[in-house]
């Protein structure tokens, strides 16, 4: 049962890393970020990976000060939350490398 509570409380975690991952493209991609100014826009491509661990580690820090969480717990919050975002991502990551921007690869 707690494995279910746990999981229930990833998933808002989880749309909100999706849906932060969606502003960031969208400001990158606004600024010109993406493309134009590549020096800068590395900086902020840091977040793409700090952000998922620092999400994660929230979500199990709340866990944590409601029942022992293991290891095993641990990792199916991990997944469970990059799986939720990702859903999310892919979608509008699909329409920005296809349709809004699609020099975007060739540009980095």
């Amino acid at each position: 049962m707690q494995k279910y509570a746990s999981l229930k409380s990833a998933l808002p975690q989880g749309v909100f890393l999706g849906e932060g991952f969606c502003h960031l493209t969208s400001l990158m991609w606004l600024t010109k970020l993406g493309t134009t100014y590549l020096e800068f826009g590395q900086y902020l491509n840091i977040a793409i990976v700090l952000l998922p661990i620092y999400i994660i580690c929230l979500v199990i820090r709340q866990e944590r000060n409601r029942y022992n969480v293991t290891l095993i717990n641990r990792i199916e919050i991990a997944i469970f939350v990059n799986a939720i975002s990702f859903l999310i991502y892919d979608l509008i990551l699909y329409v920005y490398q296809h349709f809004l921007n699609p020099k975007w690869f060739s540009a980095v």
